[in-house]
């Protein structure tokens, strides 16, 4: 269903199979494309059809106050539980974030190869090439899509402290804060595959510290 809806939206759409790669990469993409908080089951449903390519884009995509809006409405526990919960949020996305960043690296050089193959074929045909061309767009499109959502995902995630912060002001800001910073980092992995303008990372705007002193964020998970 959903290659015949992108189909018939005239998106490139490749028929053929994929390689273990390719289907993992689709795999480890659901982690970022779904909401990290979902206020309600609509929200993964409709965050679900955009991945299986039955609606377009991302739905869910937009709203900076999600993950807050997710957090306070945790029934009435300690405010330390709330900032608890962005640092779950964060550690995931970056424990995560690394195997992703090594598969896409993978199936980009793979695609290079498999252009390669299809430019030294003396006569491919149409299906053949256009095929081959489908694939290697709709990886792109993939990876750009994760690219995009880590982005919102940290405008989500500084907005949700920043609220936290003014809300109930508490040490632990330090701790979530320093996790953030380290997400932030950690997301320049995505520049490693270069070459390909879907991965290529947009500068962030000035965030806001809470840390007392200057300190050297973490190095990110090997």
């Amino acid at each position: 269903m959903g290659r015949s809806a992108a189909y018939a939206r005239d998106e490139p759409v490749a028929w053929g199979l994929l390689t273990d790669d390719e289907q993992e990469l689709r795999r480890r993409a659901w982690h970022f494309v779904m909401p990290p908080q979902a206020r309600n089951g609509l929200e993964r449903q409709a965050a679900a059809a955009a991945l299986a390519r039955i609606m377009p884009g991302d739905p869910t995509a937009g709203d900076p106050a999600r993950t807050f809006d997710a957090i306070v409405a945790m029934p009435d526990i300690s405010h330390r539980a709330r900032y608890q919960r962005l640092r779950e949020l964060i550690e995931a996305d970056r424990l995560l974030m690394g195997p992703f960043v090594a598969l896409s690296c993978r199936v980009i050089d793979m695609d290079k190869v498999r252009m390669r193959a299809l430019e030294a074929i003396a006569d491919p045909g149409p299906w053949t090439r256009d095929q081959a061309t489908a694939r290697v767009a709709e990886n792109d499109a993939l990876i750009a899509w994760v690219q995009s959502t880590l982005d919102t995902r940290i405008v989500e995630y500084r907005f949700a402290l920043e609220r936290l912060v003014v809300a109930t002001p508490d040490r632990d800001a330090v701790r979530s804060e320093r996790q953030l910073t380290a997400l932030e980092i950690d997301r320049t992995g995505l520049m490693r595959c270069s070459g390909r303008g879907a991965i290529a990372v947009a500068p962030l705007g000035p965030a806001v510290r809470y840390t007392p002193r200057a300190e050297k964020p973490p190095l990110p998970p090997k």
